[in-house]
């Protein structure tokens, strides 16, 4: 069971957009560390950097706040202004950026066609675009590589879950038609 709370955090992972600032980050030394910024987002406009620590978000400072609560206050309304302080290592001082939250569409797939003719198809979550993703991903690499690739990577590391039909849907595309990926039976053996 989730309460409504939870529930639209899941709906708001699993459907790989949500506002916010567009970057990746993790914790370190107390503080919330940037792992990366994504891509063309405003997180990467103003300049943020792997590697900085955020310091304070809107003037309160981040010291012994988790990941998730600050990711809570990142996150917002698209359109709405947010103050970041930076901690940089080759600065003297702290970097002040503000920045406009945007809807940030995280991409769960990414491939790329290793030797010999092996594509390598990396899910990162099972979100609601995840199955057009890899069905594309798979036409991209067989292009690629001219002719039908001899082989497939699909490497699921770290991949926390998300949709079951984001899942069955993958399975899908690798499995024969009208094959059982998934099953539930009640207790009482009647459903």
């Amino acid at each position: 069971y989730m309460n409504k709370k939870g529930y639209s955090e899941l709906k708001e992972s699993t459907s790989g957009e949500f506002g916010g600032l567009g970057m990746e980050v993790g914790q370190e030394d107390g503080f919330i560390k940037v792992v990366a910024p994504i891509e063309d987002t405003p997180a990467e406009r103003a300049g943020v950097k792997s590697g900085d620590f955020i310091v304070k978000i809107n003037d309160e400072s981040t010291r012994g706040m988790n990941v998730s609560d600050a990711v809570k206050k990142m996150r917002g309304k698209p359109g709405t202004k947010i103050t970041l302080m930076l901690s940089r290592k080759d600065a003297n001082k702290p970097i002040v950026v503000n920045l406009i939250r945007a809807i940030i569409k995280v991409k769960s797939v990414r491939s790329h066609l290793l030797d010999g003719g092996i594509g390598y198809i990396r899910i990162t979550q099972f979100q609601e675009r995840t199955v057009e993703a890899v069905a594309n991903a798979v036409s991209e690499l067989t292009q690629q590589n001219g002719t039908a690739l001899k082989g497939m990577v699909l490497d699921l590391r770290d991949d926390p879950g998300g949709l079951l039909n984001g899942a069955v849907g993958v399975s899908s595309v690798f499995l024969q038609p009208e094959s059982t990926v998934v099953s539930t039976k009640g207790r009482d053996n009647k459903q």
